[in-house]
């Protein structure tokens, strides 16, 4: 559906949400998931991470290589089962999660960075490529926005319950709070 101007808009906010859930299995299997990433990486949030960088584009049979393939919605399947599976052995103090400043900060970072780089392609599309009323790709890069957005706002509010304690300690909440406000703004832009 990318290149007609129909029915592409879902596409562009799926692949949004699978830009932010990428980042966070990243981010989970590199630094959150270990004890300050000296500890071993966590099997399930290794496979999790390797596949959700499966791009949506391979189905059932392929030209290049020919022939039959696993297509990626099988991938992404298996990559919800191995975080439940971690969530479930965190649940039972048999996996890791490391709930510290630095980790929070740095992953805070990676989500500044990425929106940033989103914000980047906005501004260059509206700046470079003026067609009015006929720009069929301008929709493209806002919905693939909004569903980065979408997505990165429930992970921040996971994110605030984990770490509940780090907030507290450093006296964050209202920082917090503009946060998500401005999340909650600029997800009403609709």
């Amino acid at each position: 559906w990318d290149h007609t101007p129909w029915m592409d808009n879902k596409a562009s906010f799926q692949r949004g949400i699978n830009q932010a859930v990428r980042r966070t299995a990243t981010e989970l299997a590199d630094n959150l998931g270990r004890v300050r990433t000296t500890s071993q990486i966590d099997a399930d949030l290794q496979d999790a991470r390797g596949n959700l960088q499966f791009d949506e584009y391979t189905w059932y049979f392929g030209v290049s290589p020919f022939g039959p393939k696993t297509p990626t919605p099988s991938y992404y399947r298996d990559a919800v089962r191995k975080l439940r599976s971690f969530n479930a052995r965190l649940a039972t103090c048999q996996a890791t999660f490391d709930a510290r400043a630095d980790n929070l900060k740095q992953y805070i970072d990676r989500i500044a960075s990425d929106i940033g780089s989103t914000s980047a392609i906005l501004k260059e599309r509206a700046e470079n490529h003026n067609n009015g009323w006929f720009d069929f790709r301008a929709d493209d890069r806002y919905w693939f926005a909004y569903g980065q957005l979408y997505a990165y706002y429930g992970l921040m509010k996971g994110a605030q319950a984990d770490f509940e304690d780090v907030i507290k300690e450093k006296h964050l909440q209202s920082l917090w709070d503009t946060m998500d406000a401005q999340f909650v703004s600029a997800l009403r832009i609709q």
